[in-house]
């Protein structure tokens, strides 16, 4: 992987190879420039040191004597910045590439609540929970961790009246948040309580809510609005195409957002004119039209506007290294962006992620006599009652055109 020279130190080399490896990945000369300091500074302590390996373990004492890192501290811009820099050594000298970078942005909690997160990572393998799903239980779990904390609570010492105040603070959130916030700490508690970690059963105090299936309707836009998003798509620049391509399987398609990510050339079939997918939300396979509007929109995407990259999906970032988007990216910056540009009318309370074309789509093909078990095939849905929700949209938008009589 590196070849070190008679003059260099083996984190010199190091440091070498992990530089013409970025160049490769694209990474432009700026950015490796911030970089830099900090690999001279940690070549020049690990020589110092008489240290030869890239290892968490020197690298975090390193951080904290020269940029005051530690575990726990939130960090500065530029504090991130300079613990990118070490992990990109660490991760070249494990793995031969560097791991991609996670920018969600999250709370460092102290050590001392590691061990609600422990549980709830022991409830989702007992109960073989799905990923995406775990995901939702730790962002549930921060909501509560952040309680604890601005209280100054430790687990071991939360009480009935913590608890009450705790569920206070949930008031002005949705009912279906709400109601999955308790069901996690219904799940996750009862575990803190067999491992002795609380002196009671505090799930006995969180109450059930049950919310009936179908009880919300989905936010829809009209084809007008999400065609004043379309439009407003900059098409002449490579991110414009890449964003209009995603915006159109979404907006005629319905896709979800985790199946447009994921979409690869192999799905696409040129010569029958179809898009051949497994859903990863049903695990069923599904066939759709391509049509010449889309087609000819993901051929100026990938002609005229993708970057040069080995990654297998169609559709990827456009900043270094050029791969897919992360399993957690939903998109939502790309339809923010245009709905601001459209200057598309939000009502309080109303979404306006990427779903919500899948829903207009919906709304749209019930609103045009479309039948429904062909809307739920369309959608990829395993049951005609999940599509039928949409039909309230059309039922709360004949309200909105209802007539005042006077009696």
């Amino acid at each position: 992987m590196n070849q070190q020279t008679p003059t260099q130190s083996p984190v010199q080399a190091l440091v070498g190879a992990l530089e013409a490896y970025l160049v490769t990945q694209n990474y432009t000369i700026s950015t490796l420039q911030h970089y830099r300091r900090v690999w001279r500074e940690l070549t020049c302590y690990a020589d110092e040191k008489g240290i030869v390996t890239a290892e968490p373990e020197w690298m975090k004492q390193f951080l904290h004597e020269h940029y005051d890192i530690s575990d726990g501290n939130a960090l500065t811009r530029t504090q991130k910045t300079y613990y990118r820099a070490a992990g990109m050594l660490c991760d070249f000298q494990r793995y031969g590439y560097v791991l991609r970078r996670k920018h969600t942005k999250r709370e460092i909690f102290p050590q001392r609540y590691q061990c609600i997160f422990e549980a709830a990572e022991k409830y989702c393998a007992q109960k073989r929970i799905a990923v995406r799903t775990q995901r939702q239980f730790s962002v549930h779990l921060r909501r509560f961790v952040s309680f604890l904390e601005s209280r100054n609570l430790r687990i071991e010492t939360v009480e009935a009246s913590h608890m009450r105040e705790y569920f206070l603070t949930l008031e002005t959130l949705a009912k279906s948040t709400v109601s999955f916030d308790l069901y996690v700490l219904r799940s996750v508690l009862p575990l803190l309580f067999a491992d002795g970690v609380t002196s009671s059963n505090l799930s006995l105090l969180c109450p059930s809510m049950r919310i009936p299936a179908g009880a919300k309707i989905p936010s829809a836009y009209s084809p007008e609005d999400i065609q004043a998003i379309l439009d407003a798509v900059d098409r002449e620049n490579p991110q414009g195409k890449r964003d209009y391509a995603i915006l159109l399987i979404a907006a005629r398609l319905g896709l979800r957002v985790g199946d447009i990510r994921e979409l690869r050339f192999e799905n696409i079939r040129w010569d029958a004119g179809e898009i051949h997918f497994v859903q990863s939300k049903t695990s069923n396979e599904i066939v759709l039209p391509l049509s010449d509007e889309l087609g000819w929109a993901l051929i100026d995407y990938v002609k005229n506007g993708r970057p040069i990259t080995d990654s297998k999906v169609i559709f990827v970032r456009h900043i270094a290294p050029y791969d897919a988007f992360g399993k957690d990216n939903n998109m939502n910056s790309i339809i923010s962006k245009y709905f601001k540009i459209a200057k598309i009318h939000v009502p309080p309370g109303k979404r306006h992620g990427m779903h919500v074309f899948r829903h207009s789509l919906a709304s749209s093909m019930l609103a045009n006599g479309t039948p429904l078990p062909v809307v739920s095939e369309a959608l990829g849905h395993n049951e005609t009652n999940t599509t039928a929700r949409y039909l309230k949209i059309a039922v709360e938008q004949l309200r909105g055109c209802a007539l005042e009589v006077n009696v």
